[in-house]
């Protein structure tokens, strides 16, 4: 099998799950916001929602070795605190026994990177969320806008730089590639219907 490099691997993603985000989407909770129909009451349905999807994902995988092997900052993407911190600004507090269980114990390091793609591709449509957000119900980056604003004016370069993480553990690891798209579909699917439950 041929090493896929140089953002081929994205776009593997891409081409395999082309569906799949669209499906998000049009859950209650993001169709709600892209239509300017967002309440307070749903965004904070959708954070509770994330906080236990991320939960699931970030406390099976934030101790991989792979991370600091490779030298990628998994903390920076981190998106727990931030999720409890604006889930505060409105007086509310996750309930740490709502994480979902996800297929992550002994998964293979691209399929959570495949994960990991899925996790920050909604990162960049949260910025257009926020953006409709702060001017429905006054958020703010620091004012319950945290997630959804997660890296500013940097996600685009966050997003690229995950690109590149993952096209090298492509050309480090035989099947690698093959396991993100496999990661990727199963976590939008889980996602899915985790928002739909």
């Amino acid at each position: 099998m041929a090493v896929v490099a140089g953002n081929e691997v994205a776009e593997r993603i891409r081409r395999q799950t082309v569906h799949l985000p669209r499906r998000i989407e049009n859950t209650v909770y993001y169709r709600s916001i892209a239509e300017g129909k967002g309440t307070q009451e749903i965004y904070l349905a959708l954070l509770e929602k994330m906080w236990a999807f991320l939960n699931g994902f970030e406390s099976r995988v934030r101790d991989r070795r792979e991370w600091d092997g490779l030298g990628f900052d998994f903390s920076e993407r981190s998106k727990l605190d931030r999720l409890e911190a604006d889930l505060r600004h409105f007086g509310r507090h996750p309930v740490r026994s709502n994480g979902i269980e996800l297929p992550l114990d002994g998964a293979s390091f691209g399929f959570i990177c495949g994960y990991l793609y899925v996790i920050e591709s909604l990162t960049m449509i949260g910025q257009n969320q926020f953006r409709i957000l702060s001017r429905k119900i006054g958020i703010q980056s620091n004012q319950g806008g945290a997630f959804l604003s997660s890296y500013g004016d940097r996600a685009g370069w966050m997003f690229r730089q995950l690109q590149e993480f993952m096209d090298r553990v492509a050309s480090l690891h035989h099947g690698a590639a093959a396991d993100m798209v496999d990661g990727a579909t199963d976590a939008y699917h889980r996602l899915e219907a985790w928002l739909k439950a």
